[in-house]
């Protein structure tokens, strides 16, 4: 599991701006949880800062990686278009990651 999964999976949304680490919401931030934001900071970075994808293409690289279909994805409600903008910078294996991860996948699926 990368670490931006990590802290996805734990209910932050997690941006950059240049150098700079954005995390939401900051309220919920513990000292060990910013002190293992800082112990990953480059790991962190180097994920926010992949190319965007545009939306199609990408909604197609996680339903490759997950064994489905796009349609499926968005059927099902584990994927929203609005998604596929806002994580236009994401590596495809950390969003199918994420959803694997969702109660509402059907376990197995991913291999």
């Amino acid at each position: 599991m990368t670490a931006l999964t990590q802290l996805i999976g734990k209910g932050f949304e997690v941006g950059a701006d240049g150098d700079k680490i954005l995390i939401s919401p900051a309220a919920k931030l513990t000292d060990e949880t910013r002190q293992w934001i800082h112990n990953h900071r480059s790991e962190l970075l180097a994920e926010l800062k992949r190319p965007t994808i545009p939306p199609h293409a990408l909604l197609v690289r996680v339903a490759n990686l997950l064994g489905c279909s796009g349609d499926y994805l968005l059927e099902q409600g584990l994927l929203e278009p609005c998604d596929l903008e806002e994580q236009a910078h994401t590596d495809p294996l950390v969003i199918a990651e994420g959803i694997h991860l969702d109660p509402r996948w059907i376990h197995g699926r991913l291999s």
